[in-house]
């Protein structure tokens, strides 16, 4: 499983820092120390054992561009209203 940092987050140098305390949760960490450990394969998994995180971090520092799989998400189509429909629509609420 690869791991890349987290859109709009990259911002190296990247080191691995333990999270999880008596768990073995270690997360990859920004400059900024923001855990952006990000497993595309798996969406929602942002940690992984300290081996891992210390090999991902390392490969981050060497890597200078990452590549990203395509947003998924599709912006739902509105219809605007018209300045007639809003105002129907105001005059039509009860406010308390």
């Amino acid at each position: 499983m690869d791991g890349v940092p987290a859109k709009y987050f990259a911002f190296p140098p990247y080191r691995a820092e333990s999270l999880g305390g008596d768990k073995g949760w270690w997360g990859v960490m920004n400059r900024n120390g923001l855990n952006v450990l990000t497993f595309p394969a798996k969406p929602g998994a942002v940690v992984t054992d300290e081996q891992h995180a210390k090999q991902i971090a390392a490969e981050w520092n060497e890597t200078k561009e990452f590549t990203y799989p395509p947003d998924t998400y599709v912006a739902p189509v509105t219809t605007r209203l018209t300045d007639a429909e809003m105002a129907a629509c105001v005059r039509s609420r009860v406010y308390k």
